[in-house]
């Protein structure tokens, strides 16, 4: 009786015990940071893995702190993902602030966080026209979205992977405001809707797949004085591109960089002392070539045997598109000889 008696009491504390837990867990989430200042709203999973030290909510926005609360000068917000109400009434149009207020104090918004508007295809706009202080996009933070036309914040300091890969309704980027844009990020751009883009004069790197098989794309604007040097492979894959300038600032052109452009008939290498050395294989195979304008001597061709016949056919292919090149310019004609079977 008395072993009953203690099994018994043992069931009746297990149940209590998880009878507190249960509603504990069912009740309405204790939002306590990391820090231990209660915030406006509760710690998330997407928080955590910021490292967040508080979460709040501004003008349909969820916004992680990075930082110690109180520290102005080094904490600052990212955006997380759009809050619970935007996200049922289908919010399209959001405007991301140069700072956002948390507790009487004001923190710099820094960055968009990954996969904050992720297939969000009811969000058309977001307004960056205020936001000073934004330097990120992070990886897919935009990527299939409703987006339509985006203007860049004047800082944005780098674009990371598929941000804006699959916006099928995008048309065009405008990047007239950025100063300090470095790179495009891998795939960046892959499979959008996109038009036509200007490349900001900062950008030093277009990274491999940034404009994958975009096959609206038919106008890229490369500033002349820019600080451009490297053209990833597959970078503009498949685009609309009819005719392209490349930068004297180029020194390479990655494998079928332009493959498949098949609106391409002009390539111009810029003169004045270009610096453009290497060209991988195929990297305008599949195109339309009729007229090639080279500025830059001894430049290297895809496997680089010595062979300039044999490097032309890896470089521009040996279609029959490629065999119809009517006009090349340029001191080293040699280098851009049609190939013949």
């Amino acid at each position: 009786q008395r072993k009953c008696r203690e099994i018994i009491m043992r069931k009746s504390i297990k149940a209590i015990i998880c009878a507190a837990s249960a509603a504990v867990m069912c009740a309405a989430p204790t939002v306590t940071t990391f820090a231990g200042v209660t915030a406006n709203t509760a710690i998330t999973a997407e928080a955590v893995r910021y490292n967040t030290s508080a979460t709040t909510d501004y003008d349909g926005i969820t916004y992680g702190l990075i930082g110690n609360i109180g520290d102005t000068k080094n904490a600052e917000f990212v955006a997380l993902y759009p809050d619970k109400a935007s996200k049922t009434c289908k919010k399209s149009t959001y405007t991301i602030p140069a700072t956002v207020t948390y507790k009487g104090k004001a923190y710099r918004v820094t960055t968009i966080a990954e996969a904050a508007f992720k297939d969000l295809t009811y969000v058309k706009k977001i307004d960056f026209s205020n936001a000073e202080n934004l330097q990120w996009f992070h990886y897919e933070a935009f990527s299939g979205s409703g987006l339509t036309n985006v203007t860049l914040p004047k800082n944005l300091r780098a674009i990371d992977g598929y941000a804006f890969a699959y916006c099928e309704s995008l048309r065009s980027v405008g990047t007239e405001k950025c100063v300090q844009l470095s790179s495009i990020g891998l795939n960046s751009f892959a499979e959008s809707g996109l038009e036509r883009i200007s490349i900001p004069v900062t950008v030093k790197n277009i990274s491999q797949y940034a404009f994958y098989n975009c096959n609206s794309l038919r106008t890229v604007w490369f500033s002349r004085d820019g600080k451009l040097t490297y053209i990833l492979h597959h970078a503009f894959y498949g685009t609309a591109l009819q005719e392209i300038t490349i930068p004297k600032s180029v020194t390479t052109i990655g494998y079928e960089a332009f493959e498949n452009c098949k609106n391409l008939y002009k390539v111009t290498f810029a003169a004045g002392n270009s610096e453009c050395v290497y060209i991988g294989s195929k990297a305008f195979s599949g195109t339309r070539l009729l007229s090639i304008v080279n500025n830059r001597p001894n430049v290297l061709f895809g496997t680089n045997t010595g062979n300039v016949v044999r490097e032309y056919k890896y470089v521009f292919g040996a279609t029959d598109a490629t065999n119809k090149i009517s006009s090349v310019s340029g001191s080293y004609r040699t280098y851009f000889k049609p190939y013949v079977k």
